[in-house]
């Protein structure tokens, strides 16, 4: 959960008391505009980390490859993912076909 502290008036001691074991504080600067970047905001940019997730790739046909690995979001469709993984490969994106693993 992102919150912004509102209460900006108010001393730094009361705004600290108010905070937990754990909770982490992040300041984005004022005098930037973020509108134009692809993660606008604190809270869009953790809420991007929290989709990230690794992906291995390898050959089906191998059986020994140990292919590579990619950071890739949860929130990315089927193309978007063929796209990412062309452009590693140095393909065109409607050659690659994905399988899940079998074990």
């Amino acid at each position: 959960m992102v919150e912004r502290i509102e209460k900006l008036d108010e001393p730094i001691n009361k705004v600290l008391d108010e905070l937990m074991d754990g909770d982490i504080i992040v300041f984005q600067r004022a005098d930037i505009d973020y509108s134009t970047c692809e993660l606008p905001d604190v809270k869009e940019y953790f809420k991007d980390l929290f989709f990230r997730v690794e992906v291995t790739f390898c050959d089906k046909c191998q059986t020994n490859d140990v292919g590579f690995t990619m950071e890739l979001s949860l929130k990315m469709n089927y193309d978007q993912i063929a796209n990412a993984v062309a452009q590693r490969l140095g393909t065109d994106p409607y050659l690659i076909q994905f399988f899940k693993t079998q074990r």
